[in-house]
């Protein structure tokens, strides 16, 4: 299910020092919501908050340069973490000739368990398979001061459009490299592999067991490859097919994924990656 999204963040972030039994504790401080006092976080007087009234002002720095559309802010753990969805709107928007609707998302957290970040989400209309992207240049620790001026915005904006330039290109490649029974079999391995080793606190109760898991995925791929070819490119897509439209999920977002999903498309591009450019060494 799609969650709703508001077109503001109706509330910030009150700074408080720290007391335990009317006595400050030195060199913390609270974190609290102003719009009900509920507690969001301890955190060191080092630590810089980025405000959500400076995290709305950079999303409007972004969509006066006019490619850009809010579409609206989202929250998760009561506040402690906030996502910006801005739509792509350039009508060049497609991978291997297929449409597909493209977010920048802006990240921020209120408890220090993310860097402030940019990424990218892609959503491909024909069957809304879901994939998104972090672009690690633009994350940001919270040591330093966020300034939400004209030069991030300009900074984002570039360091996105890089971003999308490179995943296009990949695609492009994906398309070109013959999907061998072999490479499937190793890829799904891979994803097996990886969630056994993997914490399991954020695969939902009712994920299908490891055999019948193996079984959606592989009807998953033979879907995709059949309309869009035995290739990685409609391997990848075979991939994206069952986390966006096989995993149980509470809440989907505007194309990003998260949690099991997003890890098991990340396993996949990179594995995709490597097999179009395979480690030297």
């Amino acid at each position: 299910m799609k969650s709703q999204l508001t077109k503001i963040i109706d509330w910030d972030v009150l700074e408080t020092p720290m007391k335990v039994e009317k006595r400050t504790v030195p060199n913390v401080k609270t974190l609290l919501r102003n719009d009900n006092m509920e507690f969001l976080s301890v955190m060191s007087n080092q630590y810089n908050v980025f405000s959500n009234s400076e995290f709305m002002k950079l999303t409007g720095l972004i969509t006066e340069q006019g490619e850009y559309m809010l579409e609206g802010y989202d929250e998760f753990k009561k506040g402690r973490s906030v996502l910006a969805f801005l739509r792509n709107t350039s009508t060049e928007n497609d991978f291997n000739g297929y449409n597909v609707d493209e977010f920048l998302v802006l990240g921020n957290t209120h408890d220090g368990s993310h860097q402030f970040y940019v990424g990218s989400s892609s959503r491909l209309v024909r069957c809304s398979n879901q994939f998104s992207h972090s672009i690690s240049v633009l994350k940001k620790k919270h040591i330093d001061p966020i300034v939400a001026d004209e030069q991030l915005a300009n900074t984002i904006i570039q360091t996105y459009s890089k971003g999308q330039s490179s995943i296009k290109q990949k695609m492009e490649q994906f398309k070109q490299k013959e999907a061998s029974t072999e490479i499937i079999n190793q890829l799904i391995n891979q994803i097996m592999i990886n969630l056994r080793l993997d914490s399991t606190s954020d695969i939902p109760k009712d994920f299908p067991y490891n055999r019948q898991r193996d079984i959606i995925i592989r009807q998953s791929i033979e879907k995709e490859t059949s309309e869009l070819g035995m290739n990685l490119f409609g391997l990848f897509n075979g991939i994206t097919w069952y986390t966006s439209h096989e995993i149980p999920t509470v809440r989907s977002h505007y194309g990003a994924t998260s949690g099991i999903a997003k890890k098991i498309n990340d396993i996949a591009y990179r594995y995709c990656d490597s097999v179009i450019s395979p480690d030297p060494f």
